[in-house]
């Protein structure tokens, strides 16, 4: 027979945890991470020459009394801790990057030069590779290579490129030009569909659809086959609707950010080295055949042109650091994020670029993804299965800790339309801060300083939306760019905090912008959240947070004396005023 508790712990789980929640302590054991945090926060306590430091740290450590911080600020062990911070302060190793001593800069084309990138030996010998690969390869006709001032392109050299751009690969007929004009504002709506098509016909596009559907999502394809909704053919929210709200997000400017970070690791001269013909074979082998770009072109027209070509602009691209003003357009689509999107905010914006510039960054992509140093905990758009890596590190950290009755705090922290909103600056020195040389930072400064995209439904395209913010969902080197700037964040978090993983100490895990923080106590993760919110802010990121966020977090408290856990119920982590919601058993 099993025991009237057990009977409730497993038939009624929310009451039992709920009603088992362990009293807080008044006189409990200080962790290592309070330790750490009460010394920190004395630490800058001292440098900004507040008095009462006592009564300063009993308001930033709840649940502690006055006599309880005046007591462990003389014990030995915390002492001991105190000093040793203060010596890596002296020492300079605390990661302290952001300098207000800085001049005002940052614009997307106007990255500061790098200590390490002040010899002019390695961009001089780059240029002379990349000039003799594209003599090599055949130099386009109307190109003077020796008016190009390599990675730093002026009005003439950019009218040239964007002349023999325009002669080699003119739109194609039926592209961006030759498209219907847009809906007349208050006219009618119309389903993407066909209207005349018959019954089978629209039978196949049912079964297309779910098909579609089914490896995408397999429980939302089963969800719409058991409502008996998959044959419904989708209605799109109007473009009366769509365009002003996405083109209130993409318009707006990128917030500032006049952070120095130091480099995380040596310039990687190996990004920009000559793109041979071997690497765009490789990339093209690679691509799946998707929707055509602005200029109509699809992936079997690229196949059709000369290899050699087309390596031969991709160097040329590189060694001016400037792509073709017609390239930097894209042709926006808006993809439901559930079944029956009713709102511009349920929609997620996928940019389709024109197939040669995807292959070019396809190929640029498979560089960064092998040669920056990404921090191990992010997985996302990497080798190897990602998802399974993290839910794996997750579920071992969980049971370990019921198993062994010890305290857990974990938050699952969402992003605000994290893609669409992070500030082009950020994206840069994040770059530069991974060690990506000064001709590619030239390079994605011309990229994202004149971006346009017009938005796509069904037959009708939206007015040219100028792209201020954000990077570009569907872009190979998108992920990586934004990748770069989560990395920055997550290498800002304090790496004395968190739980022990064999011997190794793990405080976060990531998935693109779904992060998962991990500390042992409570006011850890909030030390934890704090920061992290902090950093994605300066990069104009926000925490989803509050009630109709998407953000939530975890609380495993222990009963030491009963020798059980109990799932805490209670919301206890804010950020900037907004709680997170908690998960219940």
């Amino acid at each position: 027979m099993r025991g009237l508790s057990q009977h409730r712990r497993r038939a009624h789980p929310q009451e039992y945890h709920a009603q088992n929640v362990p009293v807080a302590k008044l006189k409990a054991r200080w962790d290592h991470e309070e330790l750490l945090i009460l010394a920190r926060a004395e630490i800058t306590l001292r440098l900004s020459g507040v008095r009462n430091v006592n009564q300063q740290l009993a308001r930033i450590t709840p649940g502690r009394t006055l006599e309880a911080i005046k007591g462990v600020r003389k014990s030995t062990k915390y002492r001991e801790l105190l000093a040793s911070l203060e010596q890596q302060e002296a020492d300079g190793s605390e990661f302290v990057e952001r300098n207000p001593s800085d001049p005002a800069e940052g614009a997307p084309d106007d990255i500061p030069e790098d200590p390490i990138q002040a010899s002019p030996d390695p961009s001089v010998e780059w240029a002379g590779q990349v000039r003799n690969a594209i003599c090599h390869l055949g130099v386009p006709d109307g190109i003077d290579l020796d008016a190009i001032n390599p990675g730093n392109p002026n009005d003439d050299s950019r009218a040239m490129l964007d002349a023999e751009y325009a002669r080699w690969l003119p739109p194609l007929a039926g592209s961006e030009r030759q498209r219907p004009p847009r809906q007349r504002p208050g006219a009618p709506r119309v389903r993407t569909g066909q209207p005349g098509r018959s019954a089978r016909a629209k039978r196949r596009a049912a079964y297309s659809r779910t098909q579609r559907l089914f490896k995408i999502s397999r429980k939302r394809c089963a969800r719409n086959v058991l409502s008996s909704t998959w044959e419904e053919e989708p209605f799109p929210v109007p473009m009366a609707l769509q365009e002003p709200y996405w083109r209130s997000i993409f318009e707006t400017a990128s917030k500032h950010d006049d952070r120095r970070p130091p480099p995380k690791g040596p310039v990687e001269w190996s990004l920009v080295a000559p793109i041979t013909v071997e690497d765009v074979t490789r990339a093209i082998k690679g691509m799946s055949d998707g929707a055509p770009g602005p200029d109509g072109r699809t992936l079997g027209d690229l196949k059709r042109l000369r290899r050699e070509e087309v390596a031969a602009h991709y160097n040329l691209w590189l060694l001016a650091g400037y792509p073709p003003d017609r390239i930097r357009r894209g042709r926006t689509v808006l993809i439901p994020k559930e079944a029956g999107a009713d709102s511009p905010q349920k929609h997620r914006p996928i940019t389709i670029s024109d197939i040669i510039l995807r292959c070019f960054h396809k190929v640029l992509a498979s560089r960064f993804e092998a040669t920056l140093p990404w921090n191990t905990r992010q997985k996302a758009f990497m080798r190897g299965d990602g998802v399974a890596d993290s839910i794996w590190l997750l579920q071992s950290i969980i049971r370990h800790h019921q198993r062994t009755v010890q305290p857990l705090n974990i938050a699952f922290l969402d992003i605000k339309k994290a893609f669409d909103s992070v500030s082009h600056e950020s994206l840069l020195l994040a770059a530069r801060r991974m060690g990506v040389p000064s001709p590619m930072l030239g390079y994605l400064g011309e990229l994202y300083r004149d971006a346009w995209t017009t938005l796509h439904i069904g037959s009708t395209h939206s007015e040219p939306i100028k792209v201020s913010r954000g990077v570009r969902q569907g872009d190979p080197l998108s992920v990586h760019l934004f990748n770069a700037t989560i990395d920055w964040a997550l290498d800002r978090l304090d790496p004395q905090l968190g739980v022990m993983v064999g011997e190794v100490r793990v405080n976060a895990g990531a998935f693109a912008d779904d992060i998962a923080l991990i500390a042992r106590t409570p006011a850890g993760l909030q030390f934890l959240l704090s920061d992290l919110a902090a950093e994605f802010a300066l990069s104009g990121l926000e925490v989803s947070a509050g009630l109709d966020g998407k953000s939530a977090s975890l609380r495993i408290d222990v009963d030491g004396k009963r020798k059980m856990w109990i799932c805490n119920p209670h919301p206890h982590l804010r950020v900037f005023g907004q709680p997170i919601p908690a998960i219940d058993i």
